[in-house]
């Protein structure tokens, strides 16, 4: 709970809400791009209707307070449903360091978006199938896998995951079965009865399509799978989305994969010959989730948390009761948790721009609320040219149907060639040429949180497209053409005499990064004497590690 009640970011989060009002405007689900001018009629193979409207009806009749509650609360319920497959709180009371490590590896990734259903989701087939095998007689548990599923299919896109653990469920009796007598299983479960496993899986498949994408659920998720492997890596700059990248980069989640690990390795060696096939599948699911992004660090940690605990119950002695250690790392949580409540947490005052802030609501300074305003009561003649997909959520969801977007982060939404293409133009001046002698755009939106726009707005300038609102998140240009002459003629400014409308003197550490990201473009497009008097103001707060962090990439 301590990490889990935060202010909610533009990242995604916006996008999500978009959809869900117009799910609810219009009474049908979003089957294809339609935010987008650029693709609107591509098929948008997303479904994650009931996140969407729950999202939208939140924040729309309660507030946006509500969606922080929403975030805590779902994150507790899925991290509670694996802590009952692992055996209740009585046996997660007697592992409790490994499941703080649990929490810490839930932390890593704890965020306001669907997949925390998937989480969910998994947790609560495998509730259901532990009710089930102990009265295989009930058609109750086999009910809720199928309903289950179905709530997964309807919620988030890696449901898929969710099929394949119905599958294993089957598959354990059989190989239980199978390898029964050799001692290298527990084979307690070598006579509960299959067919009622493979009528569940087959159930399970078949309400797939009872979903907005209809029979195409089935293949929707190749979709995604095609399109993470394409934008997962370019061969030289790494992932082209922080949430892809290897686990080992994060310095917290890697230290705590590597521990469980270790871990695990000692509860399987204390528990030989008393695995079962699900443990061991769940366990290598999660592993394969973590193997592949950092973004499956969730998945493993209470994965491995619930399998060593499962194990340890099977081992002759409990290992963490029969050893001190156990103590003095359940004495150094608690003083750690002490810390957090009663000073770890990030003061309100000292906000720092994307990342975790404390509190109930939208973040503060991040929304590019001043700059959603001018576009939604001033819109620039043309169609926008956004660079990149980041700026796509607060867009779309503040200013369509005014204006829509160029791209945005739904990767599925758009032609694969078309989404290299827009982010390469980020990095790469030729590209970008090549995208507005293509699409012809009215108008082009780049962000201040990234270097690459300022070069790209510059040269811009540079040949003649006229700077008509600038703000610390959102810059705007447009071109010297005859259909912009009379908008140039009222917003048209100079970078020498702006001033940003959206200062945040109130909060110190925010502020000074607004003023960095202003002083890097002031520096970009040639205003030195400017750019140095605010890097120097926003020294003061050096000290702050994301103040400091934001100097090193911008002066």
């Amino acid at each position: 709970m301590v990490f889990g009640v935060f202010r909610i970011s533009p990242i995604d989060v916006p996008e999500h809400i978009a959809i869900g009002r117009h799910i609810w405007d219009t009474g049908a689900p979003l089957l294809t791009n339609t935010f987008s001018w650029t693709f609107p009629d591509h098929p948008n193979d997303q479904q994650y209707t009931f996140y969407q409207l729950a999202v939208y009806v939140l924040s729309e009749t309660l507030g946006f307070w509500t969606l922080s509650v929403f975030c805590c609360v779902s994150w507790l319920c899925a991290v509670g449903a694996w802590g009952g497959w692992a055996g209740g709180p009585d046996r997660l009371a007697k592992t409790s360091f490994v499941w703080f490590l649990a929490v810490l590896g839930v932390q890593r990734h704890l965020v306001p978006r669907p997949e925390v259903f998937t989480v969910l989701g998994l947790g609560l087939l495998l509730v259901a199938f532990e009710r089930w095998r102990a009265r295989p007689e009930t058609r109750a548990p086999l009910i809720a896998m199928v309903l289950t599923l179905w709530f997964m299919v309807n919620t988030h896109q890696m449901y898929l995951i969710g099929v394949v653990l119905i599958a294993g469920f089957a598959v354990h009796i059989a190989v239980t079965r199978a390898l029964r007598g050799r001692g290298w299983l527990d084979e307690s479960d070598a006579d509960l009865p299959l067919t009622p496993l493979l009528a569940t899986f087959g159930a399970s498949v078949a309400v797939m399509a009872i979903s907005p994408l209809g029979p195409r659920a089935w293949i929707a998720p190749w979709a995604l799978v095609s399109t993470v492997l394409t934008l997962g890596s370019d061969g030289t700059t790494g992932a082209r989305s922080a949430e892809l990248e290897p686990i080992w980069t994060d310095p917290l989640g890697g230290p705590i994969v590597a521990v469980f690990a270790v871990v695990v390795g000692v509860a399987a060696v204390r528990a030989r010959g008393r695995w079962s096939v699900i443990e061991l599948g769940v366990l290598a699911m999660g592993t394969a989730l973590v193997v592949a992004a950092l973004r499956g660090i969730p998945f493993f940690a209470l994965a491995a948390a619930s399998v060593v605990t499962r194990w340890d119950e099977k081992a002759k002695t409990p290992l963490l009761e029969s050893v001190p250690l156990f103590r003095a790392a359940l004495a150094a949580c608690v003083v750690f948790l002490a810390g957090l409540i009663l000073g770890g947490q990030v003061k309100p005052r000292d906000h720092a721009y994307l990342r975790r802030q404390q509190g109930l609501g939208k973040s503060v300074g991040e929304w590019a609320e001043s700059a959603t305003a001018f576009l939604r009561e001033h819109p620039p003649p043309g169609q926008m040219l956004n660079l990149g997909w980041g700026a796509g959520n607060y867009l779309t969801y503040d200013v369509h149907p005014v204006k829509d977007v160029f791209v945005d982060g739904r990767w599925e939404a758009y032609p694969k060639d078309f989404l290299l293409q827009s982010i390469e133009a980020q990095s790469d001046q030729a590209v970008l040429d090549e995208l507005i002698e293509t699409w012809m755009p009215g108008f082009v939106v780049g962000e201040m949180r990234l270097p690459d726009h300022h070069e790209r707005i510059e040269t811009l300038l540079e040949r003649g497209w006229a700077l008509v609102y600038l703000d610390s998140i959102v810059m705007v240009v447009v071109p010297p053409l005859p259909a912009t002459a009379e908008y140039r003629a009222r917003f048209a400014t100079s970078v020498a005499d702006v001033d940003l409308a959206d200062w945040l003197p109130e909060h110190p550490i925010l502020h000074a990064q607004q003023q960095i990201r202003f002083a890097g473009f002031l520096a970009t497009c040639g205003e030195q004497a400017r750019a140095e008097a605010l890097f120097e103001a926003a020294s003061a707060y050096e000290d702050h590690p994301e103040v400091a962090a934001s100097l090193k990439r911008f002066q």
